[in-house]
């Protein structure tokens, strides 16, 4: 199932959940990717973002 496959981090971003590498929990919600590009999870996808990064 896609939604099995990726995460959104924004309302304009999706990642698939295999490239992520660490997830940061500072306020900005950083997030290493497998490329070594950096990205941040934005305030309204955090929660979602905490529960699956917390199981």
């Amino acid at each position: 199932m896609p939604s099995d496959l990726f995460l959104q981090l924004s309302s304009g971003e999706l990642v698939n959940r295999q490239h992520i590498r660490h997830f940061s929990l500072t306020p900005s919600g950083q997030v290493l990717l497998s490329t070594g590009a950096t990205t941040f999870v934005s305030r309204r996808c955090m929660q979602q973002i905490r529960k699956e990064f917390l199981k």
